[in-house]
This record gives structure tokens, sequence and C-alpha cells, in this order.
């Protein structure tokens, strides 16, 4: 069984590496293709590393689907918005030391703040777009932050998502 599990930073994903290592798991430091000694299909197979483009949000997706488990951390706002995507339709994405804090503690402007950027929005786009200052984008997004428990806007939005996904 595969484990995914998107990080707040490094550091976190450090945490989860280490935890992973001592329960038995292979842990691989990049999303680079598999040397031939990797048996991805017996399992217990980690690769963690950071989301810094598309090619490596493709390449960690092409190393689930092939069996190895996942441990990732972004800046990107669009590039968790995907890894978050993909990985969810092989499994359970996890995203540690969130707040189990409901959709409903956001207003329907931070609902869509939140959309826009998991579509891969700027800030100064999402300002444009709903008639805010750039000032009240970074208000309101800290705010969602907080209602969702999430420490970085990438969080945030993965958080978003994750909630909207099991709301259906």
């Amino acid at each position: 069984m595969s484990r995914y599990v998107l990080a707040a930073s490094q550091d976190a994903a450090g945490r989860i590496a280490r935890q992973l290592r001592a329960e038995g798991w292979q842990v691989h430091t990049a999303f680079d293709d598999p040397v031939a000694g990797w048996r991805l299909d017996r399992g217990h197979h980690i690769c963690v590393a950071e989301v810094t483009d598309r090619q490596a949000v493709e390449a960690a997706l092409l190393l689930a689907v092939r069996g190895a488990g996942i441990v990732a951390w972004t800046s990107s706002t669009e590039h968790a918005a995907q890894l978050y995507d993909g990985l969810s339709r092989l499994g359970t994405v996890e995203i540690p030391d969130e707040k189990d804090s409901p959709t409903q503690d956001l207003d329907p402007d931070q609902l869509r703040m939140l959309e826009l950027l998991a579509d891969g929005a700027t800030q100064v786009e999402v300002a444009e777009r709903l008639g805010w200052s750039r000032r009240t984008v970074t208000r309101r997004l800290a705010e969602a932050r907080r209602a969702l428990g999430a420490q970085t806007t990438a969080q945030a939005v993965v958080a978003w998502r994750r909630r909207t996904d099991g709301a259906d």
C-alpha cells in the first residue's frame, strides 16, 4: 500500500521520511526514474522531494502510478493542487497537522479566492478578478489559512480542495 503525503515544508517532509524509514520503507530522495534495483511492485518505496515545477509533478505522479509512495512539499499553490489532484485519484492524500475545520468557516469570497488559486491564478490575478486590492487578498488569504489550519497558501489550497472533493 502506497502512502501519499503533502508536507508543509522540507523539514516536515524530512521528519515524515525518517518515521517511514523506521517503519521499514525504502526512502529515495528524488523523483528521478527508478534504478533497476527498485521493485516498485513490491511496495514500501517512498520518494521524498520538493515539487518545483510541472515536470516534478509529472515525475511524482508517474512514480506513484508505478507503486511508489510520495512525500512532497511545494511553495506553489498551482503545483500543490496539481499533485493533490493526481495523487487523490490513486488513493488517500495525507496532509499532516491539518486542523479539522470545515469550509463553511470560509465566506463565499474566500472560497472563490481559493478556487482561483487552485486553478493557478496569482494573488495579483485574484485581486483583479474579485475587485480587491492586493492587501485585501493578503488579509483574506491569511484568514482562510487560519480557518483551514494551514501554514502556507499551498497547504490552504490543498486543504480546501480536499474538503470540497469530500463534500461531493
